[in-house]
């Protein structure tokens, strides 16, 4: 066997080996993440409304006048759409600023393209749906 031949074989199972590790940690990775991976605080083209303490605001400010009859302040921290700070919302919260969001034609990325994975009723598996 020639030097080029030994090196070659050497390279190949080394690639082989690499690309089987790489496979194996993305789809370890794949089961964990979640997606979208940070939600925004306001629909899209919103402003957050500065809050008066140092506590993050939960009030959003319709500046170019979105949407179907969006008010021009909406404060998310009341009721069922209030979402808890450096925490993930709840999904009644998502369901709900998601209804919020389509009930006044807008478009808020993360909330109105959020999908769940249930139990397919017709059989095994399960089926992806949007979540409201």
């Amino acid at each position: 066997m020639s030097f080029q031949r030994i090196v070659l074989t050497v390279a190949l199972v080394t690639l082989i080996i690499v690309l089987c590790i790489v496979a194996y940690l993305i789809h370890a990775a794949q089961a964990d993440a979640a997606f979208p991976p940070e939600t925004p605080a306001c629909p899209d083209y919103f402003e957050a409304v500065a809050s008066s303490n140092s506590q993050p605001s939960q009030s959003c400010k319709n500046v170019q006048g979105l949407g179907n009859a969006a008010p021009g302040v909406t404060n998310f921290a009341s009721g069922n759409m209030s979402c808890p700070s450096n925490q993930p919302c709840s999904s009644e919260a998502l369901k709900a600023r998601c209804s919020w969001a389509k009930s006044h034609g807008l478009t808020w990325d993360g909330i109105t393209n959020r999908t769940e994975r249930i139990k397919n009723p017709a059989g095994q598996g399960t089926i992806v749906r949007p979540i409201c």
